[in-house]
Parts: structure tokens; sequence; C-alpha cells
């Protein structure tokens, strides 16, 4: 089962962690993806949680 990690915002087109992260895990053999979840409203934030059942963090 692969972990899924990722940053809430909105916009996220700026930010550089969704390929730092995904390119760590890469190098270091961990089986883990990086996500940006752009949402404009915090209230979504359940829905993000709700529809990826491997989320490990944010």
């Amino acid at each position: 089962m692969k972990a899924i990690y990722g940053l809430l915002g909105y916009p996220l087109g700026h930010s550089f962690s969704k390929m730092y992260f995904n390119e760590k895990f890469q190098s270091e053999n961990i089986l883990a993806e990086y996500r940006n979840f752009e949402i404009e409203d915090i209230s979504l934030i359940r829905e993000v949680v709700l529809t990826e059942p491997n989320l490990c963090g944010l």
C-alpha cells in the first residue's frame, strides 16, 4: 500500500513540495506519493480525507 502525503491550499502552482518529496521518496525507496490538493475552502478537507484512504499526512 502506497502512503499518500500532501499539501492543501489554493493556488498551489508555485509550490515545489510535490516535486521535492516525490523525488525524495523515490531516491530513498519509500513507498509513498506526495500530492497537491487544491481546495479553495478549508471546509472541503473532509472530502479529501474521505476520498484518500491511504492519506497519512498533510
